[in-house]
């Protein structure tokens, strides 16, 4: 669930679109989407995953809110296109607080970046880690 709320996010902010060439109906040409880089892949695009969730137990029950630590990468064809797209998601995303999809998040908080790699070296890419506080 939290990688529709990414995308829903994501999707309504307008420096995102401009990058990643959202349509006019506000659908999204397969920009964002879950774990890796696939062959034939449109460019610049965004790849997601959850590292792991720690959820904060009480001794009265299961949890009220869950620590998500998401990694999002962003690729493209030069190394300067992969950081507009960082800046711009980083911006969507860092500090956030809202419901989206039904979905409470608490926070947002940008945490680390990093050069990615890929194994073919035809493409650029830097990857982030965002903490993400999701009330359950």
């Amino acid at each position: 669930m939290i990688g529709s709320t990414i995308y829903k996010i994501l999707q309504s902010s307008g420096a995102v679109q401009a990058l990643l060439g959202f349509e006019e109906s506000g659908t999204i040409k397969v920009r964002v989407s879950p774990m890796k880089i696939q062959q034939l892949q449109v460019l610049p695009a965004v790849f997601y995953q959850v590292l792991d969730n720690d959820p904060n137990d009480s001794k009265y029950g299961s949890s009220r809110l869950d620590e998500k630590r998401v990694q999002l990468t962003c690729y493209s064809d030069t190394y300067k296109e992969s950081e507009n797209v960082m800046y711009a998601v980083r911006l969507a995303l860092d500090r956030y607080s809202g419901t989206v999809n039904d979905q409470k998040i608490q926070s947002i908080q940008f945490l680390t970046e990093r050069d990615a790699y890929s194994e073919s070296g035809e493409v650029s890419g830097i990857q982030m880690d965002f903490k993400i506080r999701v009330a359950r």
